[in-house]
């Protein structure tokens, strides 16, 4: 068995760093290419968010965000050295259809249209922000850890053709992006249950995990390269090529933990499936 050394870990600061496979089963390696690492295992973890690599503040209120998820990816490099890839900046989201007329169209008349889109997305997150509050202060504490403070991190619109029916144009959506992917389910039965803004929404691709949804935006398929086209390596460095000898101790002295590349990433904005 021939054993390669470890790599330390690494950031990729470039949002379109990650690149997608051509096709299922098969990975093609693209020019801009600078590092692959192949998927073997993921999960994700909360964090403190890091200038440079995570958003630090909601694009829609600018408020700042205490914890942030972030994506870790177990595999091999393209050389077969074990590899750690963190992904950052990828959030949980789900769909609700909007009725413009009775939504958007039922505020102010005095507001633009633009501006009255913008007070709509406003009020939806802030009603949508307090009913998790208060669903998680009744159950006795916060979910996803005791500092979080802010559950949504972005409310934007969208447009498609619903999945459900037979539907020929575009219709409106909200896309919702959530902090916490475990705030997901607390927050779908809360538009369901008519406790936001007074009504019910319909709500869609809440069922999709969120580990799936970064594998599906960026066609990744299991056991498949990701490919990164900017990363910058964590230190230390390794400074030569060890020999056999210090590679065998280290298998044996070393945590698993300590053994893998760390890498860093930035994935490019997801596209909207629903007119799929």
């Amino acid at each position: 068995v021939v054993h390669t050394p470890a790599v330390p870990p690494a950031d990729v600061m470039d949002s379109s760093a990650v690149h997608a496979s051509t096709s299922a089963g098969t990975s093609q390696f693209p020019t801009t290419s600078v590092f692959s690492v192949r998927a073997v295992s993921l999960d994700y973890y909360m964090c403190m968010p890091r200038a440079g690599l995570d958003v630090c503040s909601s694009p829609l209120s600018n408020a700042p965000l205490r914890r942030v998820p972030v994506i870790r990816v177990f595999g091999t490099s393209a050389s077969g050295q074990k590899t750690c890839l963190h992904v950052h900046s990828a959030f949980p989201y789900f769909f609700v259809q909007l009725n413009p007329h009775e939504d958007i169209g039922s505020l102010s008349s005095h507001q633009a249209p633009h501006s009255r889109g913008d007070l709509y997305r406003f009020t939806f997150a802030r009603s949508l922000e307090q009913a998790l509050s208060e669903a998680y202060a009744q159950d006795g504490g916060h979910q996803g850890g005791a500092e979080q403070t802010e559950y949504i991190h972005n409310v934007c619109f969208s447009k498609a053709v619903p999945f459900y029916g037979l539907h020929i144009q575009q219709q409106l959506f909200l896309r919702i992006s959530l902090v916490n992917p475990s705030n997901v389910t607390r927050a779908v039965a809360l538009l369901r249950s008519g406790a936001i803004m007074g009504r019910s929404f319909k709500v869609y691709e809440s069922h999709i995990p969120f580990m799936m949804q970064f594998f599906v935006d960026n066609r990744i398929y299991g056991m498949d390269y990701i490919h990164l086209g900017a990363l910058s390596f964590r230190p230390p460095l390794p400074s030569a090529r060890p020999s056999t000898n210090e590679i065998l101790q280290r298998e044996v002295t070393t945590p698993n933990s300590q053994r893998y590349v760390s890498v860093s990433t930035r994935p490019q904005p997801p596209l909207s499936r629903l007119h799929r």
